[in-house]
């Protein structure tokens, strides 16, 4: 399904809060949003669900523009742009040949019409400050939330010790990713440290389990990218998470906390 569309801008609380999308601070509407859980309890539960999407949207008052990224941040395509403007009440996505219509409902944007040609495009049904929900043109619906960003630090052993035969250890502060199945790689090459991969997720676990949310820190060898070599864990609302596998080590500083209403994979609800 492909889910890469102008209509994934309509998440953002600003728009929510009955303000111009013009007048709205650019840094509100910016963020990344996954389906990383959704598409994970899918597969663990044999359901047919809709493939993985990760997307980066930035934002200049009401000009907005929206990328297809990896796991790793890195761009997919070319970025798409748009216009958010207002009609009374109702938002109004402005893509060109098609217009989507949405009224503010419960704290959230929900699908009122269209306006044009939007044959083909995805059709958002829900759009609330935590995520959005998408239905695809084969009828999957899939739930990007929106990610908290994750700084980290990472020591990885070099291959070769110190003249002296002590450990030698390669390390990286400012390592970037977020909480939604965000990766960061680290070491190999000229580093003479093995590579590395972290990656950080929001664990909400599936409908029905009595496990309870935590956050989850990765280290994945990169050859093995389903695979993790090992992971620790910590509270959903840690400020910190850690791993330390004497081969290699890691500490990350967690964004702000997330609201409960995201920590549980039931349909997104604004």
């Amino acid at each position: 399904m492909r889910i890469l569309t102008l209509t994934a801008v309509l998440l953002a609380s600003p728009v929510l809060a009955g303000n111009s999308p013009a007048s709205n601070d650019a840094g509100m509407l910016a963020g990344i949003f996954s389906n990383e859980e959704q598409v994970y309890f899918d597969s663990e539960a044999g359901r047919k669900g809709p493939s993985w999407a990760m997307l980066r949207i930035t934002a200049t008052g009401d000009q907005v523009s929206i990328t297809s990224v990896d796991a790793f941040g890195t761009a997919k395509g070319p970025a798409l742009t748009g216009q958010l403007k207002r009609e009374g009440k109702r938002v109004v996505l402005d893509h060109g040949a098609c217009e989507r219509i949405y009224t503010p409902i419960s704290g959230a944007l929900v699908a009122d019409g269209n306006r044009g040609d939007c044959t083909g495009l995805p059709a958002i049904a829900r759009i609330g400050p935590y995520g959005l929900e998408l239905a695809g043109n084969d009828g999957q619906v899939s739930d990007l939330r929106r990610a908290r960003s994750v700084s980290c630090w990472v020591a990885v052993l070099r291959d070769k010790p110190k003249a002296d035969g002590k450990e030698d250890w390669y390390f990286q502060r400012d390592v970037l990713l977020h909480d939604q199945g965000g990766r960061a790689a680290v070491g190999g090459g000229e580093t003479g440290a093995q590579p590395i991969v972290i990656r950080v997720r929001n664990v909400t676990w599936d409908k029905g389990s009595t496990n309870r949310p935590v956050v989850a820190l990765y280290a994945h060898k990169p050859d093995k990218p389903a695979h993790a070599e090992a992971y620790s864990w910590a509270a959903p609302d840690s400020a910190r998470v850690g791993i330390n596998l004497r081969w290699m080590q890691s500490g990350c500083n967690i964004g702000p906390v997330a609201p409960a209403s995201q920590l549980t994979t039931e349909k997104f609800r604004g």
